[in-house]
C-alpha cells in the first residue's frame, strides 16, 4: 500500500508484528486481510460438522470456493441460513440481481438446500459482509469490508476482517446471534 500511495516503505522497516498473544481472554480474536479473509472462511465453513449452524448476512456474494464449501457443508448436515440483498440497488443504480440471485440458484438447485432469505430494501443496500459458525457450545464469527467475490477475497482488493471465536453464551455472542435473529425473522 505504501508503494503504490508513493511513500517510501524504508520508514517502517523496523516495524514488528508481535504475533504472540498478549494475554488470554475471553475471545480468540484474529484480523485477517486480503487472500487470507478467503482462506478463513473456507476453514469455518470446512469445519462445520452435522448439527452445526452457518448463517450469513452478505452483500455479495459470488466466489466459487466458497459457494462449493458450502454445498459441501450442506452435504455433511449442516444447517446453512442465508440473508442476502436483492441486487436491486447499488450506490444509486438499478441492477438485475447479479451476483446473489444466481449464487443463491446454484445453492437452492443442490441436493440439501440452505435456508435464503431477501432482506427488503427500498432503494438502500443490505451492506452486512459476515458469517457465523455456531457449534456446541462455541461460535466464530468474521465479518468486515469483504463481499465473498473473487475479487475481495482473492488479493485484488484491500479487504479487512475481524475474526472473533468465543463461547456461545458470551455477551458479545449474545448481541451478535441477536442481530442475526432480528434480522432473519
Amino acid at each position: 500500500v505504501l508503494d503504490m500511495a508513493g511513500v517510501d516503505s524504508s520508514v517502517i522497516d523496523d516495524f514488528e508484528v508481535n504475533t504472540e498473544s498478549a494475554e488470554e481472554g475471553e475471545y480468540d480474536i484474529r484480523l485477517v486481510t486480503e487472500g487470507k479473509v478467503k482462506e478463513q472462511l473456507l476453514d469455518m465453513i470446512g469445519s462445520a460438522e452435522s448439527g452445526d449452524v452457518i448463517q450469513t448476512g452478505m452483500f455479495y456474494i459470488s466466489d466459487r470456493g466458497v459457494i462449493n464449501a458450502l454445498k459441501d457443508a450442506l452435504d455433511r448436515d449442516v444447517h446453512v441460513q442465508m440473508v442476502l440483498d436483492v441486487n436491486q440497488d447499488a450506490f444509486g443504480n438499478e441492477k438485475i440481481g447479479i451476483p446473489n440471485r444466481p449464487a443463491a440458484a446454484e445453492l437452492m438447485d443442490h441436493d440439501k438446500q440452505p435456508e435464503i432469505r431477501w432482506y427488503e430494501s427500498h432503494g438502500e443496500q443490505f451492506h452486512a459482509k459476515f458469517l457465523m459458525v455456531k457449534s456446541h457450545d462455541e461460535i466464530t464469527i468474521t465479518g468486515g469490508s469483504s463481499n465473498f467475490t473473487r475479487r475481495n477475497i482473492e488479493d485484488y482488493n484491500l479487504e479487512t476482517n475481524l475474526t472473533v471465536t468465543g463461547s456461545s453464551d458470551s455477551e458479545l455472542m449474545t448481541e451478535v446471534t441477536g442481530y442475526y435473529d432480528r434480522i432473519w425473522n
